[in-house]
């Protein structure tokens, strides 16, 4: 692998100078107080790069070194007039004299070594630490899905990823007094969001952490880092898990409301289908009942049919023609025993002839007898007879009608229309 090779993946890959540089501002908490106990405080970088953390701990005011060796890297060292030799880290740290250092840092360099050599280096800062000092290491974040199953394994230089539980540990392990991992480079977005989706689960965590380790120091000393040891940094998969959860359980809560309005909507159904199975079923009975009228109706429809050829038939009998005289007689007896109400009935029949030619007074007079209901009853019957009285005074009474008495004649014409209609239908 040349030289020329890594520096070009570094630039397409990792980002650019000032890039790199924007995101070094998350250590200015602990490098100020950092500097307020050792002002112009000797600085060294191992793995130095392109020299954007040299550049930028240089402009606070660190008196910064870095080491590193790939010349290809250190080349952008020296463009940007940094301090900065080629050199193996391990065996420059080793020969640093105790005490002498307060601030020992390593970007993306744990991840580039073994084990064993990452434990020596945590040693060896632990002794070139002035006490109050400060170990930084940055290193991708495994905690990130994405991070820990692809985007680590483009580096082919990469060995293994270090869970930050590890990296804590090792510095605790080599007498470092307080440790803070930074979570890093996280979307802004994601930082105040409620809830995330599964995308975001698997590449929201903060692609990258750091563990600051201080070495041991007198209480003063301490007490001004206080601040930038208790802030919290960036975004760790069991906060995105808790979001997660929520947007989850907000989901089930909807999925199970709406099926709870399906049930209610599919139990709606099930009554408006049964009522209108019921309406079906009445249907039915009422086309039954319907059918069993139109039956009776046709047999009333044939009986009438028979009485009216019956009636027919004793009209044209020679029976009826010879009883007549009788009948004529009958009916004389009759006016002869009821002589007043005869004349009364022709008086009244008049009287209605008289009222039904003037709307007027007819409108007044069935106002009067609308209030008298056995008058108006009596009156109507009256009325009948004189739509028969005046027909047979309108029209010539055939002879063989003369000796019938107005309401028997009625009956007659009654029964002659109901005959023609009968003829007719047939």
């Amino acid at each position: 692998m040349t030289d020329k090779f890594y520096r070009a993946f570094e630039e397409k890959y990792r980002g650019s100078r000032e890039l790199i540089k924007s995101r070094l501002r998350a250590y200015q908490p602990f490098l100020e107080p950092l500097l307020s106990v050792y002002p112009e405080a000797r600085a060294l970088d191992l793995g130095c790069g392109r020299g954007e953390w040299l550049e930028f701990i240089t402009e606070l005011g660190f008196s910064g070194h870095g080491v590193d060796i790939d010349e290809g890297m250190l080349a952008g060292c020296t463009d940007q007039g940094l301090s900065a030799e080629k050199s193996d880290l391990l065996e420059y740290i080793q020969a640093v004299e105790s005490d002498s250092l307060a601030l020992v840092s390593a970007f993306h360099v744990v991840e580039h070594i073994s084990f064993e050599a990452l434990r020596f280096l945590i040693s060896e800062a632990m002794r070139a630490l002035k006490p109050g000092g400060l170990l930084i290491m940055e290193t991708p974040n495994p905690e990130n899905i994405v991070v820990g199953t692809r985007s680590f394994y483009l580096d082919p230089t990469h060995q293994n990823p270090i869970p930050s539980e590890l990296l804590s540990f090792a510095a605790e392990f080599s007498g470092f007094k307080r440790i803070k991992t930074l979570r890093l480079q996280e979307p802004k977005e994601l930082v105040s969001q409620a809830d995330v989706n599964l995308r975001e689960l698997l590449n929201g965590v903060s692609p990258d952490y750091a563990v600051v380790a201080q070495k041991q120091a007198e209480p003063e000393v301490m007490g001004r880092f206080d601040n930038a040891f208790a802030k919290e940094f960036g975004l760790s998969l069991d906060t995105l898990l808790t979001r997660f959860d929520s947007r989850a359980l907000s989901i089930d809560v909807k999925v199970s409301e709406v099926e709870a309005r399906a049930g209610e909507a599919e139990a709606r159904a099930g009554e408006a289908e049964a009522r209108a199975g019921e309406a079906e079923a009445r249907a039915s009975e009422a086309e039954g009942r319907a059918s069993e009228a139109e039956g009776r109706a046709s047999e009333a429809a044939a009986r009438a049919g028979e009485a009216v050829a019956n009636i027919e038939a004793l009209l044209n009998s020679r029976s009826w023609r010879i009883t007549a005289p009788v009948r004529t007689l009958g009916q004389g007896f009759k006016d002869v025993q009821h002589p007043v109400r005869g004349r009364i009935k022709i008086v009244l029949q008049h009287a209605f002839l008289f009222v039904q030619r003037r709307p007027r007074l007819k409108r007044l007079l069935i106002k009067v007898i609308g209030r008298l209901p056995r008058l108006k009853n009596r009156l109507i019957s009256i009325g009948r007879q004189r739509v028969v009285f005046e027909t047979s005074n309108d029209r010539q009474v055939p002879a063989e009608l003369e000796h019938l008495t107005p309401h028997a004649r009625r009956i007659y014409q009654d029964l002659k229309v109901a005959i023609e209609k009968n003829r007719k239908r047939k």
